[in-house]
C-alpha cells in the first residue's frame, strides 16, 4: 500500500506525451547522429526514448499504472544522471547555513559604483508600498516624454523627410539607424 501511494505522489514527473517523442526524433537526427560520433565515437543507444514514449501514451490513453511506474523509474533514472556530477563532487564542502559575514556592508569601491548606476536611482524612485506590484521584471526609468520628431513619424514620409528631420539632432539620428549620419550617407549615398 505504502508503495503504490509513493508512486503515486510522482506521478508530477510524467512529462506530456510529445516531449517524449521530441527527445527520440531529436537523438535520432541525422544532426544528433554525427554530434554523438563526434563526442562518443559511437552513436547512442535511443530506444529508451521511444520506449518512454510509449509508456507515456499507454499511460495517458489508457491509465495504464505499470507503464507510468516505469516511466516514472525512467524519469528518475535521468535525474539521477543530470546530478550525478553534483553528487559525486567532493571538491567542495557543501553549507548546512550561509558564512557569517554574508550581510557585512559592501566594500567603499563596490559601494562608490553602485552610487553612480543608473539601476540605484530607479532603484529609489520605486517605492513597493505605494505600488504593490511584484518586482519580477527589470526597471527602467520611465521616459519624459516622446520627442517632436516621432510624434511626426507616421505622417512624414520615412525616408525623404524624417532622415532630412533626423539630420538635424544626432542623438535622435543614431537612434533611429544605429550609425552615425557620415556612415549613413556612404551607404546610402544621399545628400
Amino acid at each position: 500500500m505504502d508503495e503504490n501511494k509513493s508512486k503515486s505522489v510522482d506521478f508530477w514527473m510524467i512529462r506530456p506525451c510529445d516531449v517524449y517523442n521530441q527527445e527520440y526524433n531529436q537523438c535520432t537526427s541525422i544532426l544528433s547522429r554525427l554530434h554523438q560520433m563526434f563526442i562518443f565515437g559511437s552513436t547512442t543507444d535511443c530506444n529508451y526514448r521511444h520506449e518512454d514514449y510509449t509508456n507515456c501514451l499507454k499511460w495517458k490513453n489508457y491509465k495504464d499504472t505499470k507503464a507510468a511506474e516505469i516511466l516514472i523509474n525512467s524519469e528518475q533514472n535521468k535525474r539521477m544522471l543530470r546530478w550525478k556530477s553534483y553528487y559525486d563532487n567532493n571538491v567542495w564542502e557543501n553549507r548546512d547555513q550561509p558564512p557569517e559575514n554574508w550581510n557585512v556592508p559592501l566594500p567603499d569601491f563596490i559601494a562608490q559604483r553602485r552610487s553612480d548606476s543608473t539601476l540605484k536611482d530607479s532603484l529609489e524612485d520605486y517605492s513597493i508600498e505605494e505600488n504593490n506590484k511584484s518586482m519580477c521584471s527589470i526597471i527602467r526609468k520611465r521616459r519624459k516624454g516622446v520627442h517632436e520628431i516621432n510624434t511626426k513619424k507616421e505622417s512624414l514620409d520615412e525616408f525623404n523627410h524624417l532622415t532630412r528631420k533626423l539630420r538635424n539632432v544626432a542623438k535622435r539620428f543614431f537612434i533611429n539607424f544605429r550609425m552615425p549620419s557620415n556612415c549613413f550617407d556612404e551607404i546610402y549615398k544621399f545628400d
